[in-house]
């Protein structure tokens, strides 16, 4: 099937993308991230003062991880379609996941480290 209506099965940047998200090299860089974030969420709590440089780490990397894994999730749902393919982004439990707490890291971004207890 198409993906967002726009690109074919043939479409060179889904080939492209298919090829590489399949990669082992990719698939643990991602997961390396996933673990590297998990970490660095485990240092956030109330106690890093507003104003520390703790603190703009950790609120900068979030928004940093979150525009990592947000242009996972659509280079997934492009190359792979949101629903129709057998493989396609919905189909896979993980994906699901992923696409959650995608979702959800978007919409806490407006409200900074206040938001974080929803996504922990």
């Amino acid at each position: 099937g198409t993906s967002f209506y726009l690109f074919g099965p043939q479409n060179r940047l889904r080939q492209r993308l298919r090829d590489l998200l399949v990669t082992k090299t990719v698939e643990m860089g991602m997961i390396c991230l996933a673990v590297v974030n998990c970490i660095f969420m485990t240092l956030d709590d109330y106690h890093v003062a507003p104003d520390s440089f703790l603190r703009d780490f950790l609120d900068t990397s979030d928004r940093i991880f979150t525009a990592i894994f947000t242009l996972e999730m659509v280079a997934k749902m492009l190359a792979f379609t949101v629903w129709e393919a057998p493989n396609a982004y919905a189909k896979s439990s993980w994906n699901l996941l992923d696409g959650f707490i995608v979702l959800t890291s978007l919409l806490s971004l407006p409200f900074g480290s206040d938001a974080k207890v929803v996504r922990s």
